[in-house]
């Protein structure tokens, strides 16, 4: 609970838009293991490298049940994992992270100053070797562990979808990545 207050202020939210995310961030949101969810039968759909002005930042590696099929990627539970190469900060991550949101489509100006906000509570400064996961529940939030502990759970679809849309939708910055992440040949064109 203290995790997700953190994630979504309060004195951000109109009175409307307060009882809906507030009797949402009320409700149990306890994950576990969140891996059950891509687990028992969890197969590596692909991995890859990310490089910007020629420099590998992570290498990322996707994970998820069998049955996946990449035309339909949000509705499947997955794992996505970053391992840097290059030390970061969080806060830059984060808002390199909402820049890339936007590209999968518009979001609400509300929405964006808390999902900045959360982000830049999950995600600590990274270190070359430093892994980051997100575990996806479609239609129910993501998880966030850092070199295997939780960071912060975030039970915000929305959120959720747009995050991982950044490696996975079709507007994504990164298209190669995007293929290989989700086991397509380049011209596959998903």
């Amino acid at each position: 609970m203290r995790q997700f207050l953190q994630f979504f202020p309060l004195g951000l939210f109109s009175g409307r838009l307060l009882t809906p995310l507030l009797a949402c961030a009320l409700s149990q949101f306890s994950w576990a293991n969140p891996s059950a969810a891509v687990s028992p039968d969890a197969i590596r759909l692909g991995q890859g490298e990310f490089r910007y002005f020629g420099f590998q930042v992570y290498t990322a590696t996707l994970d998820a049940r069998q049955r996946f099929d990449p035309r339909v990627w949000d509705q499947h539970a997955l794992v996505l994992t970053l391992t840097y190469q290059r030390s970061l900060k969080g806060k830059a991550i984060a808002e390199r992270s909402l820049e890339e949101m936007r590209r999968s489509k518009p979001i609400d100006p509300v929405h964006e100053i808390a999902w900045l906000k959360g982000m830049r509570a999950c995600f600590p400064d990274v270190q070359q070797g430093d892994r980051l996961q997100g575990f996806y529940l479609p239609g129910q939030g993501i998880r966030f562990e850092y070199n295997g502990k939780p960071s912060c759970d975030i039970k915000d679809a929305d959120f959720a979808r747009q995050f991982i849309g950044i490696w996975l939708h079709a507007n994504t910055s990164a298209p190669d990545l995007r293929a290989q992440l989700l086991g397509l040949s380049r011209n596959e064109g998903i």
